[in-house]
């Protein structure tokens, strides 16, 4: 988002032209409720235009618009892995086998690391 924000403010500059443009997020009310949000990500931005939609609604619109509005990349929209689980617990590091987990160890000055 910060690199957004600073294209945001270059694009017009570079064109010759003044004033700065509005970034658009792409956070959802899931995330939001969740308080799935950081400073910097997808939820900070000056206009959200799906920040009142649920994720199992705007599935449902795109694959409706798939459809009604003959658009067929919207289908890997639907279809798409997401980038960033929300659920607590879900990280690629916790999908790991337990045997493959860092378990805690004890150094030869006492102290824990991870090894």
């Amino acid at each position: 988002m910060v690199l957004a924000y600073l294209f945001a403010q270059l694009l017009p500059f570079v064109r010759g032209k003044t004033g700065g443009l509005l970034v658009l997020g792409s956070a959802n009310v899931d995330e939001s409720l969740r308080g799935y949000l950081t400073k910097y990500d997808c939820s900070s931005a000056d206009i959200n235009p799906i920040g009142s939609i649920s994720k199992t609604d705007l599935k449902r619109f795109i694959a409706w618009a798939e459809i009604e509005l003959e658009l067929p990349v919207l289908r890997e929209c639907v279809a798409a892995f997401p980038a960033m689980l929300t659920r607590a617990g879900s990280s690629r590091r916790s999908r790991q086998p337990s045997s493959s987990r860092s378990q805690p160890t004890t150094s030869k000055r006492t102290r824990r690391t991870w090894a």
